[in-house]
């Protein structure tokens, strides 16, 4: 897997029974996280929504994908093909429409055609400009499913205390700093967190 110090990446979990899903926080619960960290160098969140894609005069198809923060990519630590990924702008609101191509999904639907990048697509019926490529080495995999592309997650203020279903993924500023980062989790009231590093994922 071609992630740059893995030893650094991490998933956590919510393992309460209180919760509904293992990935169940809210958008205020990530803020908190956030909040006086010194233990992650990128905090990147995950969710997977239920997409279809069509380009222009071509079918619609469901595409496995990913929605993420700004800061995901910099958490994993690996750069694009082509073009960019996404950035601190991309957590806004209004700049969710964008998406990043994988390298097996660039070239099983665009024939890797180089000119996709800044090309307009369909999401869900929503206009949306492709921005980057992945290189083909660089897979995320949550349970067993590749990714065909990834988009901003846009977390609404409005919702803020609404519990999702999110993937939460802190890459550390020192490799396998656990008792720091559990610590860190504890002091933001988090104790039914489980850490889970990333050759286990």
């Amino acid at each position: 897997v071609p992630y740059p110090d893995p030893g650094t990446l991490v998933s956590i979990y919510r393992t309460s029974p209180r919760f509904s899903s293992p990935g169940t926080f809210s958008p205020a619960d990530i803020l908190d996280l956030k909040a006086g960290n010194q233990v992650f160098a990128a905090l990147a969140i995950v969710d997977l929504p239920s997409f279809s894609l069509a380009a222009p005069g071509q079918p619609a198809e469901q595409v496995q994908a990913c929605a993420v923060t700004g800061d995901f990519f910099a958490a994993m630590g690996v750069p694009p093909l082509y073009g960019r990924v996404f950035g601190p702008a991309e957590d806004q609101p209004g700049r969710t429409d964008v998406v990043v191509l994988s390298y097996q999904f660039w070239q099983r639907r665009f024939a890797g055609e180089p000119g996709i990048v800044g090309r307009t697509l369909r999401l869900d019926g929503e206009p949306v400009t492709v921005i980057g490529i992945m290189p083909k080495p660089f897979d995320f995999l949550l349970l067993w499913d590749s990714m065909d592309l990834w988009k901003p997650l846009g977390m609404n203020p409005a919702v803020a205390k609404v519990k999702l279903d999110f993937r939460i993924l802190p890459n550390m500023k020192a490799d396998r700093q656990l008792g720091k980062l559990q610590d860190h989790l504890k002091a933001k009231g988090f104790g039914d967190i489980e850490v889970i590093y990333k050759d286990h994922i």
